[in-house]
């Protein structure tokens, strides 16, 4: 029936309340927006609450018909399994009180910006990888720099962009091993590791000189493709550790990933 006479479908409906007095409209406003935000790092694509209204003594008092960013249908991969949903109430929970902090807050929309603009699988990987690049470079300076001051000055700036992605693995307690599924990152010359690897190819796409754009005529579209789900499930489980989850994932990683095998604990969990 959609099909056939377009429009739209709401699937889903929630309530918010107060737990004492009653809850004002701009107040409402920011709770949704984190809330929007939160369900988009889950889905893996932009979505956002719709249609919301004021309700006092059973009457509609106001309803917001704001034409929120949500972003077409289009199957993407999500971190988020399907089965179990264990550990989504804390999470929210991590993720609304790193809300409350402006400049937390920043951190947290600009990230999953460059994530689901990465992951939204709209065309050729070249574009995606320079914006994961983006949300790692972020990722970097707010976790390892601005939080936990593993590095100060000027060396946080002047170490390479694969030395910043190992350093953060490191503090996710992954290895910086090309993924065994990841057959085709191996492929390019002349790297250590596979953080090596996805700099290497983001480089050649970034920089013009001959020699750059001759290495990248090199590399293959699954090459690229491999790179850009590296970087994207760095970024996934980046932001994982920043919210204090502890349950399991859909790894990207996995070599049974199209059968719904994938599913792991997270690397830092006991």
């Amino acid at each position: 029936s959609l099909d056939a006479k377009g429009g739209f479908i709401i699937q889903y409906v929630g309530e918010l309340k107060k737990k004492k007095g009653n809850i004002l409209f701009e107040e409402s406003k920011n709770l949704f927006h984190c809330f929007s935000t939160f369900i988009s790092f889950l889905n893996g694509r932009r979505t956002s609450i719709l249609f919301s209204q004021g309700v006092f003594n059973e009457e509609i008092i106001w309803t917001d018909y704001t034409d929120y960013s949500v972003d077409s249908f289009k199957r993407v991969f999500s971190w988020c399994p399907n089965r179990p949903i264990e550990g989504l109430n804390e999470l929210w929970q991590s993720f609304s009180q790193l809300w409350e902090n402006e400049n937390d807050s920043h951190f947290l929309q600009s990230a999953i910006h460059w994530y689901i603009e990465a992951n939204s699988n709209k065309g050729y990987p070249e574009g995606f990888i320079i914006m994961a690049q983006t949300g790692l470079e972020l990722i970097y300076n707010w976790l390892l720099i601005d939080q936990n001051k593993l590095l100060i000055g000027n060396d946080a700036e002047n170490i390479s962009a694969s030395n910043k992605i190992r350093l953060l693995l490191s503090y996710l307690n992954v290895s910086t091993d090309y993924p065994k599924s990841f057959t085709n990152l191996k492929s390019v010359t002349d790297t250590v590791d596979a953080p090596d690897a996805f700099v290497q190819i983001r480089n050649a796409i970034v920089h013009s000189q001959e020699i750059k754009r001759k290495k990248l005529m090199t590399i293959s579209s699954k090459t690229k493709f491999e790179a850009l789900q590296l970087a994207l499930w760095y970024i996934e489980l980046s932001l994982l550790k920043i919210l204090k989850y502890n349950g399991v994932y859909n790894s990207r990683s996995s070599k049974e990933i199209q059968a719904f095998k994938s599913i792991q604990l997270v690397p830092w969990a006991k």
